[in-house]
């Protein structure tokens, strides 16, 4: 996974996500800083491409937040910081 453009963001912040050249299968979720599931960003295949999260922060906390992608076997997680 590629750095995270605006660390720390407010509102929104875009996480870029694998650039794949065949479909995978990618399940991304948010977490609070004490592991609790906020909200699910994506749940499903996706086709060849290359792809952005985004994630939109106006409902949430002030805090530290983690984003966990996982694409097909491979997790990769990202820490992300929401100032209000």
């Amino acid at each position: 996974m590629a750095l995270l453009h605006a660390n720390p963001f407010n509102p929104v912040c875009i996480v870029p996500a694998e650039s794949f050249t065949v479909s995978a299968n990618v399940n991304a979720v948010l977490y609070d800083i004490n592991g609790r599931l906020i909200r699910g960003l994506h749940n499903g295949a996706l086709a060849a491409g290359s792809y952005d999260l985004k994630i939109d922060g106006a409902g949430l906390s002030t805090g530290i937040y983690f984003v966990h992608v996982r694409v097909n076997d491979a997790l990769h997680v990202q820490k992300i910081a929401l100032m209000k």
